[in-house]
């Protein structure tokens, strides 16, 4: 078993557990309910990951790298409407939030519809029997996920400006771990473009999740 397959179990297995941690405390608001999606979609994720690396036949792994793909669409817009809603900026951000549902669901459509133009085709990379090969689409699809994944960070980095002492010493530690957990995630697109460097990266992600939940609920940030 490659060491993505260990990565996408332990990144499942920690994001399905806070998304039940988080959805399950009370008051359940629409704060939790978008971290606890987030969490659920970066669960998905992982689960594709330990599918698709566990797997030693060519079809198999490759319906498991489009669906791991596919739920990564949603990721960054997740984490941005999280974003949006902790920063209670949902006035100002609403209509480049629809936006941003409105392009991930055409996305979505496209890739299940002509999966071709997403992911045409898994190839050996590095030492791995099978890695993604980028179809059109899923360049416009990376464009998409940096810009929304950059922009809720924006959105969270104003609030730290404006935020009071306390609040910053707070979300200094929610904001590195966010930082972490996605540069980390993202060393998984890095073959795909052809880059030789292994993507261990993927070992911050389940740290991250972890984490970033921890912090919430032991300093009540999203209460």
């Amino acid at each position: 078993m490659s060491y993505l397959a260990v990565a996408g179990l332990l990144i499942a297995a920690v994001s399905f557990i806070c998304c039940l941690l988080v959805v399950t405390s009370r008051p359940l608001h629409s704060v939790k309910a978008t971290w606890g999606f987030f969490s659920f979609a970066v669960g998905l994720w992982g689960m594709g990951l330990f599918k698709a690396y566990s797997s030693h036949e060519y079809d198999n792994a490759l319906f498991w790298l489009r669906l791991l793909n596919l739920s990564a669409i949603s990721i960054p817009v997740f984490f941005l409407h999280f974003a949006v809603l902790f920063t209670k900026s949902h006035k100002k951000y609403r209509y480049i939030l629809r936006a941003c549902y409105a392009v991930a669901v055409f996305f979505i459509s496209i890739a299940v519809f002509l999966p071709n133009s997403f992911i045409p085709s898994v190839a050996p990379k590095l030492h791995f029997q099978y890695y993604p090969n980028p179809g059109m689409l899923y360049y416009v699809f990376f464009l998409f996920f940096a810009y929304v994944t950059l922009r809720g960070v924006l959105v969270l980095l104003h609030d730290y400006r404006q935020a009071s002492i306390l609040r910053r010493g707070q979300l200094k530690y929610f904001l590195v771990g966010l930082g972490v957990g996605f540069l980390g995630g993202t060393t998984t697109f890095l073959p795909v473009f052809g880059l030789n460097i292994q993507p261990y990266g993927v070992f911050l992600v389940p740290v991250y999740v972890a984490a970033v939940t921890a912090i919430s609920i032991r300093h009540q940030l999203i209460d």
